[in-house]
């Protein structure tokens, strides 16, 4: 579910997301938190390998 991939990221970064299982978006106000938005949805994949 690409939801709950986004999900989470966007949470980080102050805002929200979500979508279809093959495709979903989503965004926040914290650009500064990217980083740490892209290591969450790194665990997430790694957690689902």
């Amino acid at each position: 579910k690409a939801g709950a991939l986004v999900r989470p990221a966007a949470k980080t970064l102050g805002g929200g997301g979500g979508g279809k299982p093959d495709v979903a978006q989503g965004g926040g106000q914290n650009a500064d938190a990217i980083g740490d938005a892209v290591a969450a949805v790194e665990r997430l994949v790694a957690e689902t390998a």
